[in-house]
């Protein structure tokens, strides 16, 4: 039996993993109205161990059939992203474009800062023939200022050469396209791919010149109704595709950005999110034609789970002083004027004072139903400065934001990221926004909307995503919720600049971020457009 570079024997075809923070646990937060918080990415880790990128604990979980190893990151790289085995290790890239190479034994070899921009995009780790890199969503990109000797060399074969594939010219059909490499010879230097689809992007994550390639391919559809897909092709040393799965819907219910890997035997493992538990399991491969395609969309959650997130997105429009009664009278507005309220909020000046950064009675600790309360990362060490965005708290609303002021002078504490399945966790003394809070403010509803009830019919009419424009939004039932201040086409598709209130670590608040259409659609989110908009006629 093949033995990995961490010591463990090949990984089981398919194995629970177990959720929590202790030791080979991987951790998972799955909040009503927060962004799902779970492994980032997963990878190849040797000769069959597989590495996930744990952001939650702050740590990689290498997984195996003899047992499982935990390798810590540093505390203070910012929201780990990304992730790339190599000789020496793992190099890791936060947020915010920090990279670090940490050792299998969890030592920090290196670290560095690059030039990434967190507003285009999470930042993508590839590997070059040369070294690593980082890019972003506009096809920047950014060097790794690390030697070799610092980080060693990709685990993976010919991963840099994977990453070098590159479309060849924009595609006419849109069921086909082309991509090439310089730096592969042979008949796998150029591979033409086709779909019974649309296809949106097409990304090598494994090539070999005497044995083949796989390729993930982005596909769509609009009709009989719009839908997503995520295919993976073989293909064989002479450039044909012979085998294809499509990647289960249930892969992307945490917004893992790369939820699946080939292992060194050929296999190719996916996670499988549902409810609270993840799964590692073995992707199964049909003929090319075969295979069922599986729309991706919003995960299918249990029922139990469902009913306990609606009862608490009730219970926060509760807090608000909504309640199921309450009339809807949406009065007019156009997109500029609600992307106008969008950058209010984002742009915001104050200044963190001692009354808002910390009471001596209430800890800094989110452990409900004891702690509800955990400043956002993001004011940390701003305690008498001017910080810029007003800063998150779930549940958070208010119809104006001069209420933000009244609220710092009437003592209250600023933000409050400590969310959870509850409402009893919502810390009353605390003041910012929370994502549909944010919405409902730039969309001037006034009222307090949550992810579940924005769809509404007397709010919002979903749109196709090709009519996606500035001050539309994307929700995600029961998680998130991004407003729309941009669309522009990108190296991998249409790139969706949004301004957004999260809980994530690299935000803590209102921030500008980018992603992909691809991205979104397969984390299951969907497009939506406000009600009685003044400017309707006008838009595209």
């Amino acid at each position: 039996m093949a033995v990995s570079l961490y010591g463990y024997a090949q990984a089981p075809a398919a194995m629970a993993l177990e959720v929590g923070a202790g030791p080979g646990q991987i951790g998972l937060e799955m909040h009503p109205n927060q962004d799902c918080q779970g492994p980032a990415a997963m990878v190849a880790a040797g000769d069959d161990a597989t590495a996930l990128l744990d952001k939650v604990n702050g740590k990689i979980v290498v997984v195996a059939a003899a047992g499982r190893h935990d390798i810590a990151l540093p505390a203070d790289l910012l929201e780990p992203v990304d992730v790339i085995a190599t000789s020496r290790g793992f190099l890791v890239v936060g947020a915010l474009g920090e990279v670090a190479m940490v050792s299998a034994k969890g030592d920090v070899l290196a670290r560095t800062r690059t030039g990434h921009d967190p507003e285009a995009g999470v930042p993508r780790l590839i590997a070059l023939a040369d070294g690593f890199a980082l890019d972003d969503l506009n096809g920047k990109r950014v060097n790794v200022p690390l030697s070799a000797l610092q980080t060693g060399t990709p685990v993976v074969a010919n991963l840099a050469a994977a990453a070098s594939y590159a479309a060849t010219a924009p595609h006419t059909d849109p069921t086909t396209i082309v991509i090439a490499s310089a730096q592969v010879a042979g008949p796998l230097s150029t591979m033409t791919l086709k779909s019974r689809m649309r296809i949106v992007d097409a990304r090598v994550l494994w090539v070999n010149e005497g044995e083949g390639a796989l390729v993930a391919l982005h596909e769509s559809r609009r009709l009989p109704h719009e839908a997503a897909y995520v295919r993976l092709l073989k293909v064989d040393a002479a450039g044909a595709a012979h085998a294809e799965a499509y990647v289960r819907p249930a892969a992307f219910a945490c917004d893992t950005r790369r939820p699946y890997a080939r292992r060194a035997d050929g296999t190719v493992v996916s996670l499988v999110f549902q409810d609270n538990t993840i799964k590692l399991d073995i992707i199964q491969f049909s003929p090319v034609g075969k295979a069922e395609p599986l729309a991706l969309g919003p995960h299918p959650a249990g029922a139990t789970l469902i009913a306990e997130h609606d009862d608490t997105l009730r219970a926060l429009e509760r807090l608000n002083g909504v309640s199921g009664a309450t009339n809807i009278a949406m009065t007019s507005i156009s997109a500029s004027q609600i992307l106008q309220r969008a950058r209010a909020p984002l742009e915001l000046v104050w200044r963190l004072k001692a009354s808002a950064f910390e009471h001596v009675a209430v800890a800094n600790r989110c452990a409900p139903p004891s702690n509800i309360w955990r400043r956002p990362l993001r004011l940390d060490g701003m305690l008498g400065k001017d910080v810029t965005g007003m800063p998150y708290r779930w549940g958070g609303y208010m119809s104006a934001l001069a209420n933000f002021s009244k609220h710092l002078d009437a003592g209250r504490l600023a933000g409050d990221d400590c969310t959870c399945r509850k409402v009893n966790c919502v810390y009353a003394n605390s003041t910012g926004m929370d994502c549909s809070g944010f919405v409902s403010y730039a969309w001037q509803t006034g009222r307090y909307f949550t992810t579940g009830s924005l769809p509404d019919r007397a709010v919002s009419r979903p749109v196709l995503w090709h009519e996606l424009s500035p001050a539309d939004i994307v929700n995600k039932p029961r998680s998130h919720v991004r407003l729309v201040e941009s669309v522009h086409n990108g190296p991998a598709g249409p790139v969706v600049v949004v301004i957004e209130s999260a809980a994530n670590k690299s935000c803590g608040g209102v921030c500008r971020r980018s992603y992909t259409q691809g991205e979104l659609q397969q984390a299951g989110y969907k497009p939506l457009r406000r009600i009685t908009l003044s400017n309707e006629g006008e838009r595209k």
